[in-house]
């Protein structure tokens, strides 16, 4: 896994280099946090992750989340 976050992090600026003279910075970081969340989506869906079953759970993970 080390291996793979390496590569998709340098992918990262491959992918501002050519898209960021068509889009602005925003719009563009936006696309990506929207095809991020729809593959994080689709390998959970696939591996039946379990997803919190409380108000509690879904408050943390949002605080954390923030925190990030």
């Amino acid at each position: 896994m080390p291996a793979v976050l390496a590569v998709l992090w340098s992918t990262g600026f491959i992918g501002v280099k050519f898209g960021l003279p068509y889009a602005e910075p925003a719009t563009f970081l936006a696309y990506r946090c929207t095809l991020v969340a729809a593959i994080l989506i689709l390998v959970a869906a696939i591996t039946r992750a379990p997803w919190p079953k409380s108000p509690a759970a879904y408050l943390h993970l949002i605080v954390a989340g923030l925190l990030l």
